[in-house]
């Protein structure tokens, strides 16, 4: 995973449904709202 490259949605709702098994889901998608705020 890039943490440099913001990834869109598609691309995160892959990346997500390849991660599901981890326990960590809520991590990666408060990282991904932080990726999209520090990007505005």
């Amino acid at each position: 995973m890039n943490i440099g490259k913001p990834m869109s949605p598609q691309e995160f709702l892959i990346h997500d449904k390849v991660n599901l098994r981890a326990n960590n889901k809520k991590e990666l998608l408060v990282l991904h709202e932080r990726q999209c705020f520090w990007q505005v």
